[in-house]
């Protein structure tokens, strides 16, 4: 990963990565709520690469379709990953966790190059908020318009970050 673009090729050749994936099948869940968000942040972005590598995305833009489409064997249950976000990423009520999130598209946030902590997370949550936030490819403000033009996300999921 450099810059927040995949190397998928890379991750592919990678036998830790099918690990991975394998193990969320299985995986429960930590209960403390920093750590069960960090696993669900982490669980959500490795499956959004993992459709990538499985040629799951179609033409009308991946962001929905791989929300909706492929289903994962995450914790014991088969799901999607919109099913992921609503069922353990929404109910935690903080809209920086999108600002994590991996879409597998270019206007929204750059996947980081590690796992989110479950120690630290507030600080890790702010930095990504803080880096697609000032990303001038993705929003930009015009101070004197008093405007903002902003990427997706936001769009996406005002209510959540009206609130």
């Amino acid at each position: 990963m450099r810059d927040g673009y995949v190397d998928y090729d890379g991750i592919a050749a990678d036998p830790r990565f099918a690990q991975v994936v394998a193990a969320l099948a299985t995986a429960e869940p930590p209960g403390e709520r920093d750590a069960a968000l960090a696993w669900s942040i982490n669980a959500y972005n490795a499956l959004v690469i993992q459709a990538v590598l499985l040629g799951q995305p179609g033409t009308d833009g991946p962001g929905k379709r791989l929300a909706t489409g492929p289903r994962f064997d995450v914790a014991g249950s088969r799901i999607t990953l919109d099913q992921l976000e609503r069922e353990r990423l929404r109910p935690a009520g903080d809209p920086r966790v999108y600002l994590a999130l991996a879409c597998a598209c270019l206007s929204g946030p750059r996947l980081a190059n590690h796992a989110y902590p479950a120690t630290g997370l507030d600080a890790a949550l702010d930095d990504a908020s803080r880096r697609f936030v000032n990303d001038i490819t993705r929003n930009r403000f015009d101070i004197a318009q008093r405007s903002a033009f902003l990427a997706p996300p936001f769009a996406v999921h005002g209510e959540d970050f009206a609130a």
